[in-house]
C-alpha cells in the first residue's frame, strides 16, 4: 500500500490545527518525501510518533517548549478528538494526518537549538555553579539523586547506586578511560522508573554540557553512544532518542536556555537562573531535577576538565 494510499483514510472531516514551530531538522527531513508512522504513546500534552526505523517524533501542544524531533502544536491539549496509541499517522512537508486530525506545518517557524560556549574565564563558570548548586538546594530534594520516596527501599538503592555510577562516570572522563565510561554510563542507563528514567536524564544535561564548545569533555560523549549501540534495549525509545541528539547538542530549549544562563557573568541577581531553572524543573513529574542536576555535574566536570576547579 502505497503512501498516498494511506493518506486517503486520514482526510474524512478532520479538525484542522495549524502547527506554530518545527525542528528544523525534521522539516529538512520531511521535504524528501512523505513518512508513514504509529502513535507511539499519549499524553495530555504531548503525542508521540513512531517512524518505521523506531525514531519518536513528538506533537507538543502550545505551551510546552521546542525540542528536537518535534512540532509545537496550537492545541491546549490532545483531549479532543481523542488520539490513541496504535492509530496511523503520516508525515508530510505540508502536514501531519492523524485520524479526525490534520495539522498544517506550512509557515511554521523553523526552530533551531544553538548551544552557548562555556566561557573562557573559568572564574564565570565557577561562580555559576556555586549559584546552580544554591538553587538546586533550596528547590527541594534533587531528583538526580534518585526518586526517594520515604520507607522505599528500592528508590533508595536505586539513588545510591546512580551516585556511585555518576562518580564512576565523572572519573573515567578525567582518566580518559573510555572503558571505564562506558561501563558508567550502562549503568545509569534505564536506571529508575518513567519513559525518561533518572539515569538517562541526568545523562543528557550531562552530554549537552560536553556538546558546548570550549567544555573540554571527550571521554563522556563517546562512551553514552557505544553504551547505547551495545545496550539498545536497556532504556526506553524516547530516552535513547533523547540522548543521541542530546550528544548532537540538541535538547529542549529550556534546558539550552538554563545553560546559556549558567555561562553568562552574574548581574548580581540570581533571578535570571532561578527563572531558567523553574522552567527546567516544571518537566514532568521528577525529570526536570534530574535534567538540571546532569547540568550541574556537567558543569562541574566541564570546569574540572579544563583544570579550573
Amino acid at each position: 500500500m502505497s503512501v498516498a494510499a494511506a493518506v486517503h483514510p486520514l482526510h474524512d472531516s478532520p479538525a484542522i490545527t495549524r502547527a506554530l514551530t518545527i525542528d528544523v531538522t525534521l522539516a529538512h527531513r520531511l521535504r524528501r518525501g512523505p513518512r508513514r508512522a504509529r502513535v507511539h504513546s499519549v499524553f495530555h500534552h504531548v503525542v508521540n510518533l513512531s517512524t518505521r526505523t523506531g525514531r519518536l517524533i513528538a506533537l507538543s501542544a502550545r505551551s510546552l517548549d521546542d525540542a528536537p524531533w518535534s512540532v509545537r502544536v496550537d492545541v491546549a491539549d490532545w483531549a479532543v478528538p481523542a488520539v490513541h496509541a496504535g492509530e496511523p499517522a503520516v508525515l508530510t512537508a505540508s502536514d501531519i494526518r492523524l485520524p479526525g486530525r490534520r495539522i498544517l506545518i506550512d509557515g511554521a517557524r523553523h526552530w533551531r537549538p544553538r548551544l552557548p560556549s562555556l566561557p573562557l574565564d573559568t572564574s564565570v563558570t565557577r561562580d555559576r555553579i556555586r549559584e546552580l548548586e544554591h538553587l538546586l538546594g533550596a528547590a527541594g530534594d534533587p531528583g538526580a539523586d534518585g526518586r526517594r520516596r520515604a520507607g522505599d527501599a528500592f528508590a533508595h538503592a536505586s539513588a545510591a547506586r546512580l551516585r556511585a555510577a555518576r562518580t564512576a562516570a565523572v572519573r573515567a572522563e578525567l582518566a580518559g578511560d573510555r572503558g571505564a565510561a562506558t561501563a558508567a554510563v550502562v549503568e545509569m542507563l534505564g536506571l529508575g522508573p518513567g519513559l525518561t528514567p533518572a539515569g538517562d536524564d541526568m545523562l543528557v544535561g550531562m552530554a549537552l554540557v560536553a556538546a558546548c564548545p570550549n567544555s573540554g569533555i571527550t571521554v563522556l560523549p563517546w562512551a553514552i553512544v557505544d553504551a547505547l549501540a551495545r545496550h539498545p534495549h536497556r532504556t526506553t525509545d524516547l530516552s535513547r532518542t533523547t540522548l543521541h541528539e542530546a550528544v548532537r547538542g540538541r535538547a529542549r530549549q529550556s534546558l539550552i536556555d538554563l545553560l546559556e544562563g549558567s555561562c553568562r557573568p552574574p548581574a548580581g541577581t540570581a533571578d535570571d537562573v532561578h527563572l531558567r531553572l523553574e522552567k527546567v524543573l516544571g518537566i514532568g513529574h521528577t525529570s526536570g531535577r534530574d535534567l538540571a542536576s546532569g547540568i550541574l555535574t556537567g558543569l562541574r566536570l566541564a570546569s574540572e576538565r579544563r583544570g579550573s576547579a
